[in-house]
Order: structure tokens, then C-alpha cells, then sequence
């Protein structure tokens, strides 16, 4: 998933000011687009009306007499490119690299038989836990879906709103595995649990699922101890394995987890 870039202070810049709110709706969605697509800031003249009606192509030219578009065309086509799109959003090739890295972190934590870390490379204390195989088809069923949702809800601390969440879950099936979902609850609720995080900061699940949660950087527990052997999460079947060990915790399904070596 690729996501468009926008300022907190775009409102008050002046080219935005310049080409009011209607092109600078056009602008955002424009640039949703061009995030999705990978397309690097270009946007095909025939996309224009789809985004913004009647009355596309003079939203547009303002936007070009801003200065926050430029003509551009590509293939043959004509279209209009975001300006400075590289300084400010992730390029294809950029995303392609960042693509590539995770896989070979993947390939590398599989072969060794380990455990495979969400979307970073840090070596501070953190929660872990393993990633489903991103080669392998995510195939599902209506009542599968059921089933895992309600396993997945048992776990949530926050029960609030299960009808937006179990929508929220059956759109987050279908580009995240019912592991990884499970495996990035598992890592959120032993953080917010460690921290001793209040229920009002708890996110809705709906809310939780919708942002992609579950994709996290890794997570650290606050207050692990900084040695150099390294600890993770880990589930243990038996409270008593704990001993010794690091303080265990506890979710709602009566599941354990400790800081393992």
C-alpha cells in the first residue's frame, strides 16, 4: 500500500490558496491516484473527469496556473504532472526497492527458520511476531471469514462498534492474511498492555483495521531492557515457562506471552 503525502500546512500555502478549494480537491484526488498507480506525480487528461466531474479541465488549469501542475504527456497521452512530485512522494523505483527489501528480509528470516519483522530494519527491544508468506494467494470464505473475525474480536481490548469492525475485517482480508491481522493484534495488545495504556487511547477496531494497524513499524515494549541479547514476544503454553524469564502477559483468550531469549 502506497500512500499520497500531504503537508499539515497546505491549507495556507499560497499556491493552494491560489487555486482554491475546488481545484485543490482535485489536486488530492489526483494525487490519491497517482500514489495507487505508482504513476510518479502523472495524471492522464481522460482521469479528469472521472475525479472531478463537468468542469475537470478548468480545476486543472488552475492548478497548472498555480504553479502545482505542469502539461505533460506520456505515450501519446496528455495529462498533467504533479510538480516536484519526487521531493515530496515516494518514486516507483523508490517503492520497488523498499518492495524488494522486505521480500529479501522474508526470504532470509524463512530460510533461517526465525521469526520475519514488520516493514523495518531496527535492532531496538521490540515485539515480533511471524508474517504470513506474502507468495502464497490469500484465498478466504464467507464463513471462514466469520470464524476468524469472531477469533480475532475475542482478542481486541476494546470492544466497541463490531459491526464497522467485522466490515473493516472482511475489507482487510483481502490484502493481509488472517495471520498477519492476528500476529499484529497479538503485537498491539502487549504493548498497550506493558504501557499500561488507557482505554480512550486504545484505537476503535474498525478504526484499527482501517488504518492497516497491523503493518506497524515494530512495536517496542516500553521498559525493555536495553542488553544486547536481544528479546521478542513469544507465546508460551504453560504461565510457569515465564519464570525466570520476563514478566508474562495475558489477553482476553487466556493466551500467555513472554520476552524469550
Amino acid at each position: 500500500m502506497s500512500w499520497f503525502r500531504v503537508d499539515d500546512h497546505l491549507h495556507a500555502h499560497s499556491k493552494a490558496v491560489r487555486a482554491g478549494t475546488e481545484a485543490m480537491g482535485l489536486w488530492i484526488l489526483a494525487g490519491s491516484w497517482a500514489a495507487a498507480e505508482e504513476s510518479d506525480g502523472w495524471v492522464p487528461g481522460y482521469m479528469l473527469l472521472r475525479l472531478a466531474g463537468v468542469g475537470a479541465d478548468g480545476l486543472a488549469e488552475r492548478l497548472v496556473a498555480a504553479g502545482l501542475w505542469e502539461h505533460a504527456e506520456q505515450d501519446g497521452d496528455a495529462g498533467y504532472q504533479f510538480h516536484q512530485w519526487e521531493e515530496h512522494q515516494p518514486t516507483r523505483a523508490q517503492l520497488e526497492e523498499k518492495r524488494e527489501q522486505a521480500r529479501e528480509r522474508m526470504r532470509r528470516a524463512r530460510s533461517q527458520g526465525g521469526t520475519v519483522r514488520a516493514n523495518t530494519e531496527s535492532t531496538s527491544p521490540a515485539v515480533t511476531a511471524t508474517r504470513p508468506d506474502p507468495t502464497r494467494p490469500i484465498t478466504t470464505s464467507p464463513a471462514a471469514d466469520a470464524a476468524e473475525f469472531e477469533s480475532w474480536w475475542e482478542g481486541y481490548p476494546k470492544k466497541v462498534g463490531k459491526a464497522a469492525a467485522a466490515k473493516a475485517y472482511a475489507k482487510a482480508r483481502k490484502s493481509a492474511d488472517a495471520d498477519a491481522l492476528m500476529a499484529g493484534l497479538v503485537n498491539a495488545t502487549a504493548v498497550w498492555q506493558a504501557s499500561r495504556t488507557e482505554p480512550q487511547f486504545i484505537p476503535h477496531p474498525a478504526t484499527w483495521l482501517n488504518q492497516g494497524r497491523w503493518e506497524d513499524e515494530q512495536l517496542t515494549i516500553p521498559g525493555a531492557s536495553e542488553t544486547p541479547a536481544r528479546r521478542t514476544l513469544m507465546q508460551c503454553t504453560d504461565p510457569s515457562t515465564c519464570e525466570g524469564i520476563a514478566h508474562p502477559w495475558s489477553d482476553d483468550r487466556g493466551r500467555y506471552y513472554c520476552q524469550g531469549a
